[in-house]
C-alpha cells in the first residue's frame, strides 16, 4: 500500500512538472498582464474569473506571477523527492489550484485529472517509503475521513461544472482546442489602408495551408474567443495589439485593429469578423476585399 502511495506521489509530481514546463512558452500571455490575457480580462470576460480563487489574482505586482510559478515548480521537486511532503504537498496543492484558477481559460481535461489527484493525495500519508524524509504518520481513520471529505467536494463541483463552487475549485468546463480547419487572421490598418498582421507585421495570411502557428495552449484559449461567456477575451486580444502597435510606432497612424475568422468548413462563410478595436470600428462580417480574390488584401502589405 505504502509503494502505491509512493509511486503515486512521485509520478504525479513528475507530472506537474511537466505541465509547468509546457507552460513557459506561454508564461507571458497567461500569467502576466504583458500580454492579452490581463487580469482585468479575467476577472472581467471569463465565468471564472468572477469567482475562482488564486493567488495570481491577489495583486499586480509584476513580479509575483514569477515568484509564484518558481514556487510551484519547487514545491514539486520537493513531492517527488519525498521531503516533508505534508508540507511541499499542501504547498503544491495551493500553488496548483491558483494556478489552474489563473488559467481556466486554456485548460484541459488532464489539468483537472492532475488536480483531483494532488487534492486526494496530498490527505495519504504517501511519504512513508521513497522519501527524503519519511513519515511515520498512519493510514487512520484521520486519512481516509479527509479523503472521503475532499472526494466529496470534488464530485459536488463536478456534478455542477457551470456553478460557482465548481468555478471557485477551478473545476469548472475545461477548453476545448481550436479546429484545425479554423484559424484567426489579425489585421492591422492605418490611414493610408495599408495592412499587414498584427502580431508580426507580417503580410496577412488569408489562405493558410497546414495547422496554425499555435501552441497548443494558445489554440485552448482561441477556441474559446467566440463561446458566448469568452466573447470578451477578443476585444481584449484586438484592444492589446492595438495599444502595442501604436507604442512601437506612432508614425504608422493606426486606424484599427481587426480579428477575422477563417473558416474552411462546408456551409460556414470563408471569413467572419470576429472583434475591432476601436469598438464600433466595424465595415460589416466581411475582410476588406473581395471573398472570391483574398489575395487582394495583400497589395497594400508594407
Amino acid at each position: 500500500m505504502f509503494r502505491v502511495l509512493a509511486a503515486l506521489r512521485i509520478g504525479l509530481g513528475l507530472a506537474v512538472l511537466v505541465t509547468l514546463l509546457r507552460w513557459l512558452p506561454d508564461f507571458a500571455l497567461f500569467f502576466t498582464d504583458e500580454g492579452a490575457l490581463t487580469l482585468s480580462a479575467l476577472a472581467v470576460d471569463t465565468p471564472q474569473g468572477k469567482v475562482a480563487w488564486s493567488l495570481y489574482n491577489i495583486c499586480s505586482y509584476r513580479w509575483l506571477p514569477f515568484l509564484l510559478f518558481a514556487l510551484t515548480i519547487a514545491s514539486s521537486l520537493l513531492l517527488m523527492a519525498g521531503w516533508r511532503c505534508r508540507l511541499s504537498g499542501a504547498a503544491l496543492f495551493v500553488l496548483f489550484w491558483s494556478l489552474q484558477s489563473r488559467t481556466a481559460v486554456a485548460s484541459d481535461g488532464w489539468d483537472r485529472a492532475l488536480w483531483i489527484t494532488l487534492a486526494l493525495g496530498v490527505t495519504m500519508p504517501w511519504d512513508r517509503v521513497w522519501s527524503a524524509t519519511l513519515s511515520q504518520v498512519p493510514l487512520g481513520r484521520a486519512s481516509w475521513i479527509g479523503t472521503g471529505l475532499m472526494g466529496v467536494a470534488v464530485a459536488i463541483a463536478l456534478l455542477n461544472p457551470s456553478g460557482d463552487f465548481a468555478g471557485f475549485l477551478a473545476l469548472g468546463p475545461r477548453a476545448q482546442p481550436l479546429p484545425e480547419d479554423v484559424w484567426y487572421v489579425t489585421l492591422a490598418e492605418d490611414g493610408s489602408e495599408r495592412r499587414w498582421n498584427a502580431l508580426d507585421r507580417s503580410e496577412p495570411e488569408w489562405e493558410r495551408t497546414g495547422g496554425p502557428p499555435l501552441d497548443y495552449r494558445e489554440r485552448l484559449y482561441q477556441g474559446r474567443w467566440e463561446e458566448r461567456d469568452y466573447h470578451g477575451l477578443a476585444v481584449w486580444w484586438v484592444y492589446r495589439l492595438y495599444l502595442r502597435d501604436k507604442r512601437q510606432d506612432d508614425s504608422l497612424r493606426l486606424r484599427a485593429v481587426k480579428l477575422y475568422r477563417c473558416s474552411k468548413r462546408t456551409g460556414e462563410a470563408p471569413y467572419r469578423l470576429i472583434a475591432s478595436w476601436p469598438m464600433g470600428l466595424s465595415d460589416g462580417s466581411s475582410p476588406p476585399f473581395t471573398q472570391d480574390s483574398p489575395r487582394e488584401a495583400r497589395k497594400g502589405a508594407p
